[in-house]
């Protein structure tokens, strides 16, 4: 019981950036890694590593956007968008909102990612 909350907090945690401390939450998954075994902790231990690689994609992302030319980067516009790119099995399931209608300039950005991704990281999906 204690590893299904913890787990759908940390990843709220995670994926919102309200965590305190990532020391501090590595450390409480360790000491619970210590105490109940790899097992236990593979999803957690994921899900920061999911998170720091996220960090790395848009770090690149935002300097392939940088490189482009000022035609190129008009096309997506001055909205700023931050995608995370989550491991399915390490996360807990959250609902699907197949009706949700992006607004345009969020559309091309998307695309402009998916475009990005699918180029950088072959055989991956987003």
């Amino acid at each position: 019981v204690f590893e299904a909350f913890y787990k759908r907090d940390l990843a709220k945690r995670l994926l919102l950036n309200k965590s305190v401390s990532l020391d501090a939450e590595r450390a409480l998954v360790s000491k619970l890694k210590a105490e109940c075994g790899g097992g236990y902790t593979a999803k957690m231990e994921g899900m920061f590593k999911d998170v720091e690689l996220s960090r790395d994609v848009m770090t690149n992302y935002a300097a392939h956007l940088h490189g482009l030319s000022d035609v190129e980067r008009a096309k997506v516009g001055s909205v700023e968008m931050d995608v995370q790119v989550l491991t399915t099995g390490y996360w807990p399931v959250y609902p699907q909102y197949p009706n949700l209608t992006l607004p345009p300039a969020l559309v091309a950005h998307k695309q402009r990612f998916e475009t990005y991704y699918a180029a950088k990281y072959q055989g991956r999906r987003v």
